[in-house]
């Protein structure tokens, strides 16, 4: 099984709060990835908080976890859902559709502290912590 972390849970595990680190090990033995955004995310993050430890895990973390890239599938899945919870007017964030999108083309587990927000996108598997 494939997991797909959300930014808001590898901010935590860096943060090494026991409820998501607990949590993390029990996936661990799975295939662990992120999204090339939640990766630009994580780096928004650090060089706004200019703090060179910070940077220095997200690196080290980033090395650990396998990054897939939002592609021409993931795109695609993006529009569809995008168009489908603007008709059912349950739009969520473009950020937030943009790395659900890269899961759902990987037939991935999406892990998140925010299930409420991803609740609305069709097919997405959700690991909510």
């Amino acid at each position: 099984m494939r997991y797909f972390l959300d930014t808001n849970v590898v901010i935590r595990f860096l943060k090494a709060e026991p409820k998501v680190v607990e949590r993390m090990r029990e996936i661990v033995e799975q295939q662990v990835f992120i999204s090339s955004i939640v990766a630009a995310e994580l780096y928004r993050g650090v060089f706004l908080s200019e703090s060179k430890r910070e940077a220095q895990k997200v690196a080290e973390f980033i090395t650990r976890v396998g990054i897939i890239d939002f592609d021409h599938a993931a795109a695609r899945i993006c529009g569809e859902q995008y168009a489908a919870l603007k008709r059912a007017g349950k739009l969520t964030q473009e950020f937030d559709l943009l790395i659900a999108s890269v899961c759902l083309a990987h037939d991935g587990v999406f892990v998140t502290m925010n299930g409420k927000d991803f609740r609305n996108i069709e097919g997405l598997k959700l690991l909510a912590l």
